[in-house]
């Protein structure tokens, strides 16, 4: 799975846009994880701090409509990351104008390839 790529990362981001001018995303916490080591990333953002990006620059990033976590490292002040793997970009190009597939989000993809969560 992705041969050339040292660390692969699967990442989501929570975040508010509350009053925020221009609807700026205000970074909650970050979560991801690297496929390989099994490394966990958990990072609360408090409003008003700041800190270095954790994530290598080299790393492949793989998320479901990532522009909602590129939002949240823009408000963060940090670089976007090079290598983007998008799934819900995928899931459109593989989906659209199917019949069944009404709306493009996460639980209606995971619900097409049969992937269930249960509870935690």
């Amino acid at each position: 799975m992705f041969p050339s790529f040292h660390e692969v990362i699967i990442i989501d981001t929570e975040f508010h846009t509350g009053q925020v001018r221009g609807n700026m995303p205000v970074p909650v916490c970050i979560c991801a994880v690297e496929l390989r080591s099994g490394r966990r990333y958990r990072i609360w953002c408090e409003p008003g701090t700041t800190f270095p990006n954790p994530f290598p620059p080299d790393a492949l990033f793989v998320a479901f409509a990532a522009s909602a976590e590129w939002g949240c490292f823009l408000a963060l002040g940090w670089e976007l990351p090079r290598y983007v793997c998008d799934l819900y970009a995928e899931f459109r190009c593989l989906t659209n104008g199917l019949i069944g597939c009404i709306e493009p989000s996460l639980i209606d993809a995971m619900t097409h390839y049969w992937i269930f969560m249960g509870s935690a």
